[in-house]
């Protein structure tokens, strides 16, 4: 026996002292010596088939579905490995809490011997596996990019024509260029030639900029049937004339017709007025745009996002645009100087912030009584939370718009002005009788982390967005008969924090502007609750008669509780309205799960359809003005 004061930490010091030692024991040296490594004899033929099994065994292992959730280091640690319990489990290990004085036992040495041996080949074996499996590794990787770069060898030569034909459809779409791009595309390759001249929808947009080569060209491949989308730049007058001209034979299959001015470039052409009289003029004698469905007259330039033209439409517009539907204008804002009534769709996306005068609130209405039966009405207004003056708008009344959509980007809550803003103005002036769909988008703009906002500070954020509210929602829209459904979504503009607003900052609603409604559908980042007028008396009551709610939705609410739920829930019982409603729809909502849903709504009312729950309660400018696809 070895006592740890004869060993070398705790081991015999040298192989020879364990042989002269149990030569007088009663484990026979040969036996401490064998070693499998060296035990092959060259003429014995070798069994593999145990070995190959290990092989085998791991690719089993990494073919499992969930194998990159294993946690490997638990699975293979050493109490799991039979060598370690051999020699350590249990209380085997002879220094376990005694390194001195202890007497080692034969039959452990021996053991120790014999996993020490077997580990050495384990480690081999591994060694060989993953030497092995890093060449395997290493060809497979090669043969994955030279599949790759097979594809991109190919490329688009491996499409068919039909489908290369949509992707150069895409690339020239709603592009004023896109003349130019297919005249392009075309000089690429003779393949990509042939598909060029053989697609006439690539050839269907012409710009007053283009030479006069490029015009002709265009209206050539464009064949004798294709409808163009034109694009006239009102700052050059001369090119202006020579392209109606040169193209007076397409007039009649015009489709849409873009009208751009800079004012950073008034300098290299007339006022704006002068040439829009001059265009009309040149596209009234004689000519008929008779198929032309949209109109749209956008601000270029820099002064774009900070500054708006106004200017009119001549009074003979109808006559050569006789089918016009569409009116959009964007910071460009054109008073028609007589009645435009085929027009049903008005989407306007101006500035109105202006320190001198109103008159941009004031053009807005005269435009919309000069479309008289417009159905369709969006507005993606900018700068209206200032103050408006002591000046009172005249009632507009708008009695053919069904659908009315406000859009209010980058809003600036902290600045807005309670006390006669210009949104409150513009708002107190429309009246919209035929009202059935109602749509109010809100991005709220720089906003703060919470976490060192006070406690002023978030009752005058409630506060704030309280009065936005009633101004979005004036008393008199409430009284619409036809109104069937409202959607208020309120949003973060460009920066979403990690972590929710706290529940006092609060997106009030005023409830009698949803009582004679439907169907109410709402998003928020904020806690939502039912309330009476942020700027009335507390005491005054709601309107009289049964409460018209049937359907209430809660959609990419991203920041709800169930608490959050619960209390909008009980603003609702408060004023007696939530026993009329019949179906509340909870979707998208990352917070509240269907259970939590159930405990606060009922299974009767509830609806929860299944999907992916998100918590991106960023403004989507998909669903602002397309400025892109109407350029």
């Amino acid at each position: 026996m070895y006592s740890s004061d004869e060993m070398e930490g705790g081991y015999p010091s040298s192989y020879d002292d364990w042989k002269d030692d149990y030569e007088s024991d009663d484990v026979p040296v040969e036996e401490l010596e064998v070693d499998t490594r060296d035990k092959v004899l060259e003429d014995v033929t070798v069994d593999t088939c145990d070995v190959s099994s290990v092989l085998l065994a791991l690719e089993k292992a990494v073919r499992m579905s969930n194998f990159h959730q294993v946690d490997l280091q638990k699975a293979l640690k050493l109490e799991n490995w039979e060598a370690y319990q051999s020699v350590y489990g249990g209380d085997k290990d002879p220094f376990e809490g005694n390194a001195d004085g202890h007497v080692v036992d034969p039959a452990w040495v021996k053991r120790l011997k014999i996993s020490s041996n077997q580990i050495d080949d384990a480690v081999q074996m591994l060694r060989e596996l993953l030497d092995l499996a890093s060449q395997l590794q290493r060809r497979f990787k090669a043969s994955r990019k030279h599949i790759v770069a097979a594809k991109r060898s190919k490329g688009i030569k491996s499409l068919p024509d039909e489908i290369v034909a949509k992707i150069f459809h895409l690339a020239v779409k709603g592009d004023r260029e896109g003349g130019k791009q297919a005249k392009w595309i075309s000089q690429a390759s003779r393949r990509f030639r042939n598909i060029a001249f053989g697609t006439h929808s690539l050839w269907t947009n012409l710009y007053s900029l283009y030479s006069g080569g490029d015009v002709e060209m265009v209206i050539r491949r464009a064949g004798p049937h294709t409808k163009f989308h034109v694009y006239i730049d009102l700052n050059l007058p001369p090119r202006m004339r020579t392209f109606v001209d040169s193209c007076r034979s397409t007039v009649p299959r015009w489709k849409t017709l873009t009208l751009v001015f800079s004012k950073d470039r008034r300098g290299f052409g007339r006022d704006v007025n002068v040439a829009l009289e001059e265009l009309s003029g040149l596209l009234g004698n004689g000519l008929r745009l008779s198929i032309l469905e949209q109109l749209f007259v956008r601000s270029g330039g820099i002064t774009n996002a900070v500054g708006t033209i106004n200017a009119k439409l001549p009074g003979n517009t109808q006559v050569w645009a006789p089918n016009l539907r569409t009116l959009r204008c964007s910071y460009f804002l054109p008073i028609p100087s007589a009645p435009l009534s085929s027009i049903s769709t008005l989407a306007i996306s101006h500035n109105f912030k202006s320190r001198i005068s109103n008159s941009s609130v004031e053009d807005l209405l005269k435009v919309l009584i000069k479309v008289p039966n417009v159905l369709d009405f969006t507005l993606e207004a900018h700068g209206m939370e200032h103050p408006f003056g002591n000046e009172t708008l005249p009632v507009t009344d708008c009695p053919s718009i069904k659908s009315f959509e406000i859009q209010l980007p980058y809003f600036p809550l902290k600045e807005f002005s309670k006390d006669g803003s210009s949104l409150a103005a513009l708002m107190d002036a429309l009246r919209m009788p035929s009202l059935e769909e109602h749509s109010i988008y809100i991005g709220v703009a720089s906003y703060t982390g919470y976490m060192t906002d006070t406690e002023s500070e978030l009752v005058k954020w409630t506060q704030s967005l309280g009065h936005l509210s009633s101004a979005l929602l004036p008393t008199h829209f409430s009284n619409s008969a036809h109104k069937r459904s409202l959607v208020y979504k309120l949003l973060f503009d460009r920066f979403q924090p990690d972590l929710g607003p706290p529940d006092s900052k609060i997106l009030n609603i005023p409830l009698d502007a949803i009582v004679r409604i439907p169907s109410v559908s709402i998003s928020s980042f904020a806690r939502v609750l039912f309330s009476q007028r942020a700027d009335e008396d507390s005491h005054r009551t709601l309107p009289k008669g049964k409460s018209q709610l049937r359907e209430l939705k809660f959609i990419g609410c991203g920041y709800m509780t169930s608490l959050n739920l619960r209390s909008t829930v009980d603003s609702l019982k408060l004023h007696g309205v939530w026993s009329g409603i019949e179906r509340v729809v909870v979707e998208d909502c990352a917070h509240i799960t269907r259970e939590d849903a159930m405990d606060v709504i009922g299974e009767e009312r509830l609806q929860y359809p299944n999907g992916q729950r998100s918590r991106s309660m960023l403004y989507d400018f998909s669903d602002a003005i397309d400025q892109d696809s109407i350029f």
